[in-house]
């Protein structure tokens, strides 16, 4: 499987969504933008992209984008830790078996 570039990532994503949200709210005028960078007085920073748009009500709606790459993986990905987790459980069944036989002891 070819590696997946960040600015690949953004290009497909922008796109889908901006289609997706012109589709939901039947407007033509949506605008969608890769790379925005946001004004020191409203906080600063940067988007991989960014859509804007209109509703039935004129409210105005934004959706922000962050894009990963592969390189990027590993950081938004849920690894287990099967000691952690083998660890885990011989700790939570030792607590169970102590309050059982205290449970049985109190009681009889």
């Amino acid at each position: 499987m070819p590696r997946l570039t960040e600015q690949y990532v953004q290009c497909v994503s922008l796109g889908y969504l901006k289609e997706y949200y012109k589709e939901k709210y039947k407007k033509d005028t949506v605008f969608a933008k890769q790379e925005v960078v946001v004004r020191k007085r409203f906080g600063g920073g940067r988007a991989d992209g960014l859509i804007s748009f209109r509703d039935f009500n004129h409210n105005i709606f934004t959706v922000s984008l962050e894009a990963k790459s592969c390189k990027t993986l590993c950081n938004i990905t849920f690894w287990y830790d099967d000691i952690k987790r083998t660890n885990h459980g011989f700790f939570t069944g030792f607590i169970a078996i102590v309050i059982s036989l205290y449970l049985l002891w109190d009681f009889s």
